[in-house]
């Protein structure tokens, strides 16, 4: 029976028609997937397909000729490498895409993105190069001797005759333009030091100890680095731990909202709700700058993609040291006491080739000279001096000598009140260091203590507020006692965690008053030597 929708043996048709097309498509991918397109193998696939339609053929040529728009077609290889990135790729099976997920970053990571990047260490890593060439410098002076190279040319008026005879009048040859020559001149000089009573080597080693000024302060400006790095990190820590307390007040809140009846006591609840609103926008403000700074201090471009593996403050779990061992530590250890004392060994060779300065100096001196003139005549008498025409040259050894005492008396006596300066500003940080270490040492220990005494009260508190909620369901307590559960579960979470943030700011200022990371120390006893400051103030 013939079918009563319209055009129906058109869409029959159609449906036969795309089969077929379907088919085909299907043996021509699985042609070039397999690389076998040669003539003899598409000839049998072609016979093997007698009852193709002349049009399905001719659709098939075409999608053959828009595969290949040259005439030259590449090779089964190359074929199969450009087709396997899409297999798997169609509107029934869509190509699956992973998105990267964002990395998140350990103190130690951000540290050592920030020992890279950050224009701190840039500046003195530059200054270090510059004491190591001065130090070069120093090294080639007493190994190298100083040469220079001078070349002259310039027109001349004539000069004829000798010293005894002459038909060249002074000065009307002047105006004898047309008789005007050149004249070229060159030296080359060289003074080597041979002896100088230790000068040189007094000079070496002070650039060596400029070269070692320059590595301490290279560490001084890590160590500052590693703080601010440090206070940033733990103040994105404290504002996500901040907004963590929120979320739990909200959510009591809204449990609250739920159990109050009195018009009273709703109100109430809406003045937290909206104190709650207010301190959000705070900690997503303080959050937003620590991953900022953050950002600035590691280089790293989106501010916005910078996440931390650790979710929350970590608790203190180091047992702080005594006093006196982390002051003993300083004095090993501080960044800045080396470059003083390095300063000190500078100014004291400094000081040493300053009071040298009276003894000789011997050296040996060479020269090869010469000069042409062109229309000068060429004395040949080792008695007329000539400046025109000459070549000669010489080897000699000399001493130098210098006599000014009173002015080397004045000098002797600056570097002597400057080398006295270096030390009494060594003995005066060796104080100030000392003093700054037990600052941190107790500001460490309060701290720590705090964090014990309020890690007690949030549980109680927290405790509180579960009883307070079960009872309130019951009906057992009134609306009062929620509120101020919930106020003492506020401020003894907040104050929780201002004192984990105040213990490990302080920790990283002892660790950089110490100067090795106080994690990593352990007692005077102990052969274990101590790492470099700057890693981790805290676990």
């Amino acid at each position: 029976m013939p079918s009563t929708r319209p055009h129906a043996h058109l869409t029959t048709r159609h449906l036969a028609r795309t089969d077929g097309r379907m088919r085909s498509l299907s043996l021509f991918l699985s042609v070039l997937l397999f690389g076998s397109f040669s003539s003899h193998r598409l000839h049998a696939q072609q016979t093997s397909e007698t009852k193709t339609t002349v049009k399905t053929k001719r659709w098939r040529a075409s999608i053959l000729r828009k595969r290949s728009p040259t005439p030259q077609r590449p090779s089964p290889s190359k074929r199969r490498l450009r087709w396997l990135p899409t297999m798997g790729c169609s509107p029934t099976w869509p190509c699956q895409t992973t998105k990267p997920q964002p990395t998140k970053y350990t103190l130690e990571q951000l540290l050592l993105l920030a020992y890279r990047s950050n224009p701190m260490i840039a500046g003195a890593q530059a200054r270090l190069e510059a004491m190591k060439a001065q130090k070069d410098e120093a090294l080639w002076a007493g190994w190298w001797p100083q040469m220079q190279v001078i070349g002259l040319i310039a027109p001349t008026p004539p000069a004829r005759g000798n010293a005894v005879n002459s038909d060249t009048p002074i000065p009307q040859s002047y105006g004898w333009f047309d008789q005007y020559g050149v004249m070229t001149r060159f030296e080359l000089s060289m003074i080597w030091p041979v002896y100088t009573f230790g000068k040189i080597s007094l000079y070496q080693k002070a650039a060596d100890s400029g070269v070692r000024i320059g590595q301490a302060n290279v560490e001084v400006e890590r160590d500052k680095l590693a703080l601010l790095l440090k206070k940033a990190y733990y103040g994105l820590l404290a504002a996500n731990d901040g907004l963590t307390l929120i979320d739990d007040m909200e959510e009591y809140i809204e449990q609250a909202k739920k159990r109050v009846k009195e018009k009273t006591d709703q109100l109430k609840i809406q003045v937290y709700a909206a104190e709650l609103s207010a301190e959000r926008i705070k900690a997503e403000t303080g959050r937003e700058l620590a991953r900022s700074a953050l950002a600035r201090l590691t280089g790293i471009s989106n501010s916005e993609t910078l996440q931390l593996q650790a979710e929350e403050l970590p608790e203190p779990a180091t047992k702080l040291l005594s006093l006196k061992e982390y002051q003993e530590h300083s004095k090993r250890h501080r960044p800045e006491l080396q470059l003083l004392q390095h300063a000190l060994d500078a100014k004291r060779s400094l000081l040493e080739v300053q009071r040298r300065a009276w003894t000789p100096d011997f050296f040996l001196m060479g020269f090869f000279r010469g000069a042409y003139t062109s229309n000068a005549t060429d004395q040949f008498s080792p008695f007329a001096y000539d400046p025109f025409n000459f070549l000669d040259g010489g080897l000699l050894l000399g001493v130098r000598i210098n006599l000014d005492f009173p002015v080397q008396i004045a000098r002797t006596r600056k570097v002597e009140a400057e080398f006295n300066e270096f030390q009494s500003q060594e003995r005066l940080a060796h104080l100030g260091i000392s003093l700054q270490v037990e600052q941190h040492y107790r500001e460490s220990f309060a701290a720590q203590r705090t964090v014990a005494i309020l890690d007690k009260s949030r549980k109680a508190a927290n405790q509180w507020l579960s009883k307070v909620m079960i009872s309130y369901t019951s009906g057992l307590v009134e609306t009062r006692e929620i509120t101020e559960a919930l106020g003492a579960f506020a401020k003894s979470r907040s104050g929780y965690i201002q004192a984990l943030l105040q213990y490990h700011n302080a920790a990283s200022e002892l660790s950089r008053s110490v100067g090795v990371d106080i994690n990593r120390l352990k007692s005077t006893t102990s052969s274990a030597p101590a790492t470099r400051g700057g890693s981790i103030a805290a676990p």
